[in-house]
């Protein structure tokens, strides 16, 4: 300890990093909540923050836990619960999913004749290209001389 620091601690003064060492919490963090309330800059002084009693309390009082309780100390063990929706009554529950799966029932069945008229389009596309690869070679062949002769004397 430095005899600044102990001259603070008897004039009743404490930095941000004592208040954070008291808060159980980072300096950072301490320094970050300072930046964000301007009124205390007041307590900036060559380059350093040094708070008074009140200061102190001011800093403290903006870490609180999540039941209101100042950081650092025990949660007196009561819980924030968010109170939950009504609970839906079982017989809606039921007719809702019975809904559901007849429904994916029947989208199931659409898929399956989707996929039937598919296969069948297919098996036409097949048929329609072999057709149309024959009649591409026979105007290939037609177009060289002397095809029609070689193809009459069979």
């Amino acid at each position: 300890m430095t005899p600044m620091d102990a001259a603070k601690i008897a004039a009743g003064l404490k930095s941000a990093y004592q208040i954070a060492q008291e808060l159980g919490v980072t300096p950072q963090a301490v320094y970050k909540k300072i930046r964000q309330h301007k009124e205390l800059e007041a307590y900036k002084k060559a380059e350093k923050y040094v708070f008074d009693e009140e200061g102190a309390e001011a800093v403290k009082a903006m870490f609180t836990n999540q039941v209101g309780e100042p950081v650092g100390e025990p949660a007196s063990g009561r819980l924030h619960i968010e109170p939950v929706a009504e609970p839906v009554a079982e017989p809606a529950i039921e007719q809702l999913l019975n809904q559901l799966y007849s429904e994916i029932d029947y989208l199931r069945q659409q898929l399956d004749s989707e996929r039937k008229r598919n296969v069948g389009l297919v098996q036409q596309l097949a048929e329609l290209t072999r057709n149309a690869q024959t009649l591409q070679g026979l105007q290939l062949q037609a177009s060289k001389p002397g095809f029609l002769r070689r193809l009459l004397r069979r």
